[in-house]
């Protein structure tokens, strides 16, 4: 037959040799092969309603095969001449299993007779019963043959051994008590159970726990079973619903058939035995357990129908190192274990494999853990054995102190560790690998600090901090020693946020100041002047009145400013008479907590330490510096603290080398110089009236880097970038087409205005001297609340960030000053733009800097930033970028000598004279009559001068 129809109930299916007649298969009948509509099946007919038209028939490989043996069965009789034989006689008692249910007969099968299958009668013209709500498909009851197929009957008819009345009433459950042997055949196998079947004279349904299967320790419980099995069986107990049974709990294991059918059991010590509850376990026992899953790290396995207990991978033996997913392919669900009970605790119940051995926690035994928590700061909880955790500190996690020792630890993981200590229920555990492998090298110079006493005045040491309290942070050294650092010793400077600068569990370095053996308390200095070096801090006994001292505001009241003295613990008492020439009514208006202030010594009184200062102006004659002042506070080794000083500047340096603008862009950050807007690109420098001694010493070293103006500059700080000022730039207005006179006008009006500028610039560059230089991010702040449209102020501060690695924040600087610097403010705008493509040129990439140079191109003058990055290019020694940029510019600006001047020079710096000259010749047309001989004239000057030998020797003919 071939399957025409497939429903959740059944299939439909069409007989080949009769059209006709529809075929029916119980869902109960499929088996467990997949049957797809359109494929061909053989089946065996189990009943035929001549009046529908409709054929029962059944699928299940039983029925199949007893049918395949009947007909050969007859065939070979017939062949004989002999009658067929079942093995069945009439008024016979047979077992039988229930595989259909009609309105008023049973179809069954009798399996002790190649499951042939018949007909039978469950009710007679005195008695008339419900089959349907008395009889079910899988249904095993007794009958009587009333009838054995011959050859004029194909059909095996049988009826009920007892009135369908008195079965109903000797098959339920009630009768049934816990102890009592049973039979009952298997119906199908669950996730976690076998469904079963009991056979009569019980009707009701039973269910077998896989930990109820068997009491050896095999791969898999459920496979010892499948459906249709017979099986001996023992009740365990019931499951009731609304006061009735519903389900028979049932054991087949042989300790609970062997101990049910002896004399006097007990049903309680039964269930203790075989199924036990929590209650019913004590640690020592051993129970067999059947595995569920894998979950959390452990393995959840089944007791008994009511009891599920865990398996930590500790208790895995060899296998605790093993992950979730290797333990799931070794254990997999069903898996047979005997085990022994680690641990009891409110119904809860942790096992352990038999062949684990129990791991002895004492001090200085090694241990494997499992890490079930991770306290920031602080350390880890680990897990020792069951009910037992231990705790790792965080000083104890290695033998290298790093920052964030906890970020490669993950909850699950299994390690081992040393029992260092074990008092009452605490546990202290160290993963150091010194102290897991004697003689194990460590490579940290400070070594484990093991006890108070092991910590000596001056000593360097590691540790990480505890606590943040108002004296001070408390600083962990080990699990029991701690140290504090007070909080004017945490840094040279003035340290604002505490909290944010020194979190709990950061790692620092610090240098033991004091230990006191009585109180049991260590004084330690976090300061890179105590770590580094060992410089000793002068104090009351190294102050003298009319001395000259820096240091940072400490706290300012209405009455005075406290000052912390640098390099020393003093701090002195600066009255509000003496904070300014002029009396200064509200001091938190002029001051903050943390400002740098340079004052001078009034008063020292070294019996009681107090230091009286004062801030006036007239304290300090004019120019003086105070660097010399630092002088008069040097005491100890003196060349130590010169050498403090020239880091100090060199630092200083390294942070003005970041970011440094063109003499012709204004702002010069190297040494902080003011220059001439329109400082043409044919001078060198010699008619600017304004510019300081300095300044023109500068020009002539960098004149006397190389030959003449044609030197090339080589960029030698690193990742760090300059802005170097371009001597033989030329202004935009020396290449305009407007008259001479319009142009003197226009450069008399300009000039005015850069003088303006220049002196404005310089008063900012005098403000931010030595002393008063700004030191933090709020200081600029307050610099460019005064000057907003200030370049010079804004690029300083943009270097600021760069020498703290803030490169963001350095952009971030740029970006706000380009949306304040009023529009007005042409150059000022140009200079931050400028240092913009130098900030994507050193610290970008190159589509960072062309996308800046977008955006600056279509804010600025086109040919004025064009050739500010053709400059950056060069200044990289990026040529072949630079020639790029140049050949179009010639294109697009044709008209400007800079451009066509800009291009030669670079050809002259390659030493690619033929080069120059073509273009020299190209320029000489392109350019107009007026400007040719005029700015030509001035550049030839300036090259002749600068590199005579270098001209004779390329241009021979007269007109070159």
């Amino acid at each position: 037959c071939s399957v025409t129809n497939s429903k959740e109930f059944g299939l439909f299916v069409k007989l080949s040799n009769h059209p006709n007649v529809t075929g029916f298969i119980h869902k109960k009948h499929i088996g467990e092969d997949d049957v797809a509509v359109g494929q061909t099946i053989e089946a065996v007919i189990l009943d035929v309603d001549c009046v529908k038209s409709i054929v029962d028939l059944s699928l299940l490989p039983r029925l199949v095969k007893g049918a395949v043996k009947a007909q050969k069965r007859s065939a070979k009789a017939e062949k004989k001449g002999v009658p067929s034989s079942i093995g069945l006689s009439a008024s016979q008692e047979v077992e039988s299993i229930v595989e259909l249910v009609k309105t008023h007969y049973l179809v069954v099968s009798v399996p002790n007779a190649h499951s042939v299958v018949g007909l039978m009668c469950v009710s007679d013209f005195n008695t008339t019963i419900d089959t349907h709500s008395t009889y079910e498909i899988g249904q095993t009851i007794q009958g009587i043959v009333n009838r054995v197929p011959d050859s004029s009957s194909t059909s095996l008819v049988l009826s009920t051994k007892i009135q369908t009345r008195q079965v109903k009433q000797s098959t339920g459950l009630k009768g049934l008590s816990i102890g009592d042997c049973v039979d009952g055949r298997v119906l199908s196998v669950g996730s976690a159970q076998l469904n079963i079947q009991l056979i009569a004279p019980w009707a009701g349904r039973g269910r077998v726990h896989f930990s109820q299967i068997t009491d050896e320790e095999s791969t898999l419980a459920q496979s010892r079973f499948q459906a249709g099995d017979k099986v001996e069986l023992v009740v365990i107990g019931f499951d009731e619903e609304k006061g009735s049974r519903k389900y028979v709990q049932l054991s087949a294991r042989p300790t609970a058939l062997e101990m049910a059918k002896a004399e006097g059991t007990d049903a309680n010590a039964l269930i203790a035995a075989v199924a036990p509850k929590a209650s019913d376990l004590k640690v020592g026992d051993e129970v067999v357990a059947i595995v569920s899953a894998v979950k959390d790290g452990c393995l959840r396995v089944l007791v008994s129908p009511w009891l599920i207990a865990r398996i930590f991978v500790l208790e895995l033996g060899q296998d605790a190192s093993m992950t979730e997913e290797e333990i799931s392919n070794k254990y997999p669900a069903g898996t047979v274990l005997r085990c022994r009970v680690s641990r009891v605790r409110d119904e809860k119940v942790d096992l352990a494999l038999l062949s684990c051995p129990v791991q002895e926690v004492e001090a200085g035994s090694v241990v494997n853990c499992v890490i079930t928590q991770i306290i920031p700061g602080e350390g880890l909880v680990v897990r020792v054995g069951p009910g037992k955790f231990g705790k790792v500190h965080i000083t104890d996690l290695d033998d290298d102190f790093e920052e964030n020792p906890l970020a490669n630890r993950r909850i699950g993981e299994v390690v081992q560790g040393y029992v260092l200590a074990v008092e009452n229920q605490h546990i202290d555990i160290s993963l150091r690998p010194s102290r897991l492998v004697e003689g194990a090298e460590v490579s940290d110079a400070f070594g484990e600090v093991k006890s108070f006493e092991s910590v000596k005045d001056g000593a360097l040491v590691k540790g990480y901090i505890r606590s943040i309290g108002k004296k001070g942070c408390f600083v962990s050294l080990s699990r029991h020693v701690v140290g504090r650092v007070k909080i004017s010793h945490l840094s040279d400077g003035f340290v604002t946020d505490v909290a944010t600068d020194f979190p709990k569990g950061k790692l620092i370095t610090a240098r033991v100041t004091a230990v006191d053996p009585v109180a049991q308390q260590i004084e330690l200095s976090a300061r890179k002047s105590d770590v580094v070096g060992g410089q000793r801090k002068f104090g009351i006994e190294d102050i003298e009145v009319g001395q000259k001292i820096k240091g940072f505001v400490k706290a300012v009241k209405d009455y005075a400013l406290f000052v912390n003295i640098k390099h020393s613990d003093v701090v002195g008492f600066c009255h509000v008479s003496e904070v300014a020439d002029e009396f200064t009514k509200k001091l938190q208006e002029v001051y903050n907590v943390g400002d740098y202030v340079k004052a001078a010594v009034i008063a020292v009184d070294k019996a009681t330490k107090h230091v009286k200062l004062s801030l006036k102006p007239s304290h300090f004659a004019d120019g003086e510096e105070m660097d010399s002042s630092d002088e008069e506070m040097e005491v100890g080794d003196q060349e130590e603290e010169a050498d403090d000083e020239n880091e100090d500047e060199d630092e200083d340096e390294d942070v003005n080398e970041y970011i440094e603008v063109d003499n012709d862009s204004d702002v010069e950050m190297g040494d902080l110089e003011v220059a001439q807007e329109d400082q043409h690109e044919n001078t060198m420098h010699d008619d600017e009236d304004d510019e300081d001694d300095d300044n023109e010493d500068d020009d002539d070293d960098e004149d006397e880097d190389g030959p003449g103006a044609f030197a090339e500059k080589k960029n030698t700080s690193g990742n760090k970038f300059k802005f170097t000022d371009l001597n033989l730039s030329t202004s935009k207005a020396d290449s305009s087409d407007e008259d001479e006179d319009d142009e003197d006008t226009n450069a008399s009006a300009k000039g005015v205005k850069q003088k303006q500028r220049k002196e404005k610039e310089q008063a900012i560059a005098k403000a931010m001297d030595e002393g008063n230089a700004p030191q933090t991010a709020d200081d600029f702040e307050k610099f460019l609340m005064g000057s907003p449209n200030s370049s010079f102020v804004w690029i300083k501060y943009m270097a600021f960030q760069l020498s703290l690695a803030e490169v963001d924040k350095a952009r971030s600087v740029g970006e706000r000053a380009l949306k304040t610097i009023n529009f007005k403010e042409e150059q000022e705008r140009l200079n931050v733009w400028v240092a913009m493509l130098n900030l994507e040129a050193s610290f970008g990439t190159e589509e960072t800097l062309q996308k800046m140079f977008t955006r600056a191109r279509e804010n600025c003058d086109a040919e004025e930033i064009s050739l500010k990055l053709t400059e950056i290019y060069q200044r990289n020694n990026n040529q072949t970028m630079a020639e790029e940029m140049l050949k179009g510019m010639i294109k697009r600006f044709k008209d400007s000598i800079r451009v066509w001047i800009a291009y030669i020079r670079m050809k002259l710096q390659l030493s690619d004279a033929e080069g120059a000259q073509s273009l020299l010749q190209r320029a000489l047309q392109a350019l107009p009559k007026r400007c040719r001989i005029h700015q030509f004239a001035k550049f030839l000057i300036e090259a002749l001068l600068s590199t005579f030998d270098f001209l004779t020797h390329h241009f021979q003919t007269s007109t070159s």
